[in-house]
């Protein structure tokens, strides 16, 4: 009862910042792109079935010109999502966010050690209310609130992944 719960108030959350964001529409400002990590993780900090989600940053670009809540919904559903799909039998399970500039991006990478993604998976895992295999957990929506999020800033989303292994999604926004 306590995880149906929990899923339907996150699902609630998502639909809430995702209605935020397309009414406001593109809101360009300085921002801190250390702050919006930093909150993310907290609001992510647990532990996943008795085991500690280590976080790693690498952080070369902190200051930017870009919206702020559409950051925020596009860093925690991946970094949720990293946590949700982390892999318990794995020693040491880890997100990594790193961020930098490309000649004409700001990019943002959020890579995991978790149980990967399939390749039959990966061209539709931004469908809307698409959900892998045998996902039970998902509401099929929050990559779909990501992909949204990053083409409103007219960026670009690519996942790479390997099943068992690790995913990475990478974020170019112009700058």
């Amino acid at each position: 009862m306590k995880n149906s719960l929990e899923k339907q108030d996150q699902f609630i959350n998502e639909m809430l910042a995702f209605i935020k964001s397309k009414h406001l529409g593109l809101i360009k400002k300085e921002c801190s792109l250390a702050t919006i990590i930093d909150n993310v993780i907290t609001l992510n900090q647990y532990k996943h079935l008795g085991k500690e989600v280590c976080f790693y940053k690498e952080l070369e670009l902190n200051q930017i010109e870009s919206d702020p809540l559409k950051l925020q919904v596009i860093l925690n559903n991946l970094v949720s999502n990293s946590i949700k799909y982390s892999d318990s039998k794995k020693d040491e399970q880890w997100v990594k966010v790193k961020t930098y500039r490309s000649k004409t991006d700001t990019v943002i990478e959020v890579e995991d050690n978790g149980l990967g993604i399939r390749k039959k998976d990966q061209e539709r895992i931004f469908d809307k209310f698409y959900m892998s295999g045998n996902n039970k957990t998902s509401s099929g929506i929050g990559l779909y609130l990501v992909k949204d999020a990053v083409t409103q800033m007219n960026g670009r989303i690519e996942v790479k992944s390997e099943p068992g292994l690790y995913s990475k999604f990478i974020i170019s926004i112009p700058w």
